[in-house]
């Protein structure tokens, strides 16, 4: 699976391995255990992969919940924290995160949140995962606003006008 990764990687390969590890012809837990190894390229390319699977089947991915968030405080690329995240969000827009562990991705999206050294994409996604979990825990929503509220300045326009609609949604519901 490493060398697929690694050579003459495109999106029609990231499709083709995602599909092959759907059907069972390849092996999900080797692709998590390349993202682990943190390594540039063949990390990244396994998460773009492993978001692939979330985009078409996020249920294949909402067992490995705590491998995502474990790894969002491990791996140091980049594009890897963006792709897990997003797999999250897959998962959170299309059935929610399980009860179980809601608590540990609220905690690692408002580490991404509040990093100022976070992609702008990694922001993103957890300001919207976060938005989303504080329609179930409304004790959340100040400290959120305030972390996006923080964030402002630097940010990019798609993100400020999503970030006024969150905090105007969350204004509402007080």
């Amino acid at each position: 699976m490493r060398d697929i990764l690694t050579t003459g990687f495109a999106k029609q390969k990231a499709r083709e391995l995602s599909q092959r590890i759907r059907d069972g012809r390849e092996d999900l837990y080797q692709l998590l255990d390349i993202i682990t190894e943190n390594e540039y390229p063949a990390s990244a390319k396994a998460a773009y992969v492993l978001r692939t699977i979330a985009d078409d089947d996020h249920k294949s991915v909402i067992n490995h919940i705590s491998f995502l968030t474990a790894q969002l405080r491990e791996v140091t690329i980049t594009g890897a924290r963006r792709d897990l995240l997003k797999c999250i969000y897959d998962v959170d827009k299309e059935q929610g995160i399980p009860v179980d562990h809601q608590g540990e991705v609220m905690d690692v999206c408002f580490e991404r949140l509040m990093d100022p050294k976070s992609a702008t994409a990694e922001r993103y996604y957890s300001m919207f995962i976060l938005a989303s979990l504080s329609k179930i825990y409304p004790e959340i929503s100040n400290e959120l606003v305030a972390a996006i509220e923080v964030n402002l300045p630097n940010e990019t326009t798609n993100f400020v006008q999503n970030a006024h609609k969150i905090i105007a949604s969350i204004n509402a519901r007080s």
